[in-house]
C-alpha cells in the first residue's frame, strides 16, 4: 500500500513540527513547505497529494490570494486550513474557498488543538485506505 501524501504549508516552526508529527503518527507521508515557491513547485510536481494543510496567513502570500491560486488550478485535493488571524478574516477566507470550489474539510484557529486535528486526519486517512 502506498502511504498517502500530506502537503503542509506553514511558516511557524513550532506549528509545523506539531502538525507534521501528528500527521506522521496518523499514517501520512508529509512534505513541509514554509515558502510559497516550495508549495507551488510541489503542487506542480505532485499530481495527487491526499490532503493539504495550509496556514492561510503566510509571509509571501495572503490567504485570499492563496485560495484564488488554488482555485485557478482547479484543485480537488481536500484542504485543512489553519490560522492565527482574527475571526472575520478567517470567515471571509473560508467563504471564498467554498465559493471557489475548494474541498475544505476543516478549519483550525491557532493554537491548534492537536487532538481535534488528529481526529480529522484519522478520518481522512481511513477513508483513503478503504477506497
Amino acid at each position: 500500500m502506498i502511504t498517502p501524501l500530506l502537503i503542509l504549508f506553514e511558516d511557524d516552526k513550532t506549528s509545523l513540527d506539531l502538525i507534521e508529527d501528528t500527521a506522521v503518527n496518523t499514517g501520512f507521508d508529509v512534505k513541509c513547505f514554509s515558502q510559497l515557491t516550495g508549495l507551488q513547485h510541489a503542487l506542480n510536481q505532485e499530481t495527487n497529494p491526499a490532503i493539504l494543510i495550509i496556514d492561510i496567513v503566510m509571509p509571501d502570500i495572503d490567504g485570499l490570494e492563496l485560495i484564488q491560486w488554488l482555485a485557478d488550478r482547479k484543485l480537488k485535493t481536500p484542504v485543512i486550513f489553519t490560522s492565527g488571524c482574527d475571526e472575520e478574516y478567517l470567515e471571509d477566507t473560508i467563504q471564498l474557498a467554498a465559493r471557489s470550489g475548494l474541498d475544505v474539510r476543516a478549519v483550525y484557529k491557532k493554537p491548534i488543538m492537536l487532538h481535534d486535528l488528529e481526529i480529522s486526519l484519522t478520518s481522512i486517512y481511513h477513508r483513503l485506505i478503504s477506497n
